[in-house]
């Protein structure tokens, strides 16, 4: 089949590109014609680089920060794109996704937070003219589980035109079944569902033997009183942050070593090398999970937190999880259980059961 994927690629997040690429392999690997619909949300416009993700000014010296190093951070990120990706042209508008969609026999949304009612038509795959192959929907997820009200009914009325649907979290599934009367199939995300081993690379000017921080919420002062902690239950070593963010860049931790950008397959290195990895990013962790590494979750951002914890939930990672202020005892252990690895194993056969059946059923 000749596929197209619509979903964030366009974006300078870690996640959002190697979940695209994951899904593309996936799909390639099958025998299928893949290619991703090289649109960018409107949400990706200059300007909106000086809000959050909750739509709040930021810091102007975040958005200093992210002056000084986003240059060779987006240029890291398209060299990245352009070498693996297989992108079509750049189509700005629903009139151009309408012209490359008709040429093909199917479109798949997803993976990532695409289905947040806030976003643009098109990410449900509505536009004019309709699309008339095969619409699915992959691991979508509405990214938190508070959404704006009033247009519930209308895009409920576009999710009900897919021929499959499937979402990534729970709440997102509680979420779409509410507006839509049907029962989304909750799946894996695409990065569970491939090798990442043939994109890694050993980030230059690193400590052989090193803590890592990714962290993209807001900094706090539990952060460092728990690099500290770690550091003096786990053994000694230089802990290393290193940057999630192209456009504002948040005052960054007491780390001994700092890296202002990295490329998503040095990113994919620093991970699979660290001797444990402390972290708030969905993704981050999911690639813990793949290279079988040590690591702890922050989950005190309230913009991530229905994400983490549906992630936790699903694949028995509360003993991963950090309270909210470093106690005085024992630290939670960070390796990943036995049951973990079961659950994930079933979790991810019956979403490759889903996508077969999803592009095969007429």
């Amino acid at each position: 089949m000749r596929l197209g994927i619509l979903t964030f690629h366009h974006s300078e997040n870690f996640g959002a590109v190697l979940q695209t690429l994951s899904l593309q392999s996936l799909l390639a690997s099958w025998g299928h014609d893949v290619s991703v619909l090289n649109h960018a949300s409107d949400q990706c416009h200059p300007w909106a680089r000086w809000r959050d993700p909750q739509g709040r000014f930021v810091n102007p010296l975040e958005r200093i920060r992210g002056l000084l190093h986003q240059r060779r951070f987006r240029g890291d990120f398209s060299r990245f794109r352009n070498q693996h990706l297989k992108l079509t042209p750049p189509l700005s508008d629903p009139h151009g996704l309408a012209e490359a969609a008709r040429s093909l026999d199917g479109i798949i949304t997803g993976s990532d937070q695409v289905w947040h009612f806030s976003r643009e038509p098109r990410y449900f795959l509505h536009w004019d003219p309709p699309f008339s192959g095969r619409k699915i929907s992959y691991a979508a997820s509405c990214g938190t589980d508070s959404q704006p009200e009033g247009n519930g009914r209308e895009i409920g009325s576009w999710i009900r035109s897919f021929h499959a649907v499937s979402v990534r979290d729970d709440f997102s599934a509680k979420l779409i079944s509410k507006i839509t009367g049907r029962e989304p199939v909750v799946v894996a995300d695409p990065t569970l569902l491939v090798d990442p081993g043939s994109w890694v690379q050993c980030p230059a000017n690193l400590p052989s033997d090193y803590y890592l921080l990714y962290h993209l919420g807001p900094p706090s002062a539990d952060l460092a009183l728990w690099m500290h902690q770690i550091q003096r239950q786990q053994g000694h070593a230089p802990w290393v942050w290193l940057n999630g963010h192209a456009d504002r860049i948040p005052r960054p931790p007491p780390a001994e070593f700092r890296r202002w950008h990295a490329a998503p397959e040095t990113w994919l290195g620093a991970i699979q090398n660290c001797r444990a990895l402390l972290t708030d990013s969905f993704h981050g962790i999911l690639y813990a999970l793949q290279f079988q590494k040590p690591f702890l979750i922050l989950a005190s951002d309230r913009f991530r937190r229905a994400r983490l914890l549906d992630l936790i939930q699903r694949y028995d990672l509360a003993g991963h999880l950090l309270p909210p202020w470093p106690p005085a005892g024992q630290i939670p252990g960070a390796q990943p259980s036995a049951n973990t690895r079961i659950k994930i194993q079933a979790h991810v056969e019956m979403s490759l059961g889903f996508l077969r059946r999803a592009l095969s059923t007429p």
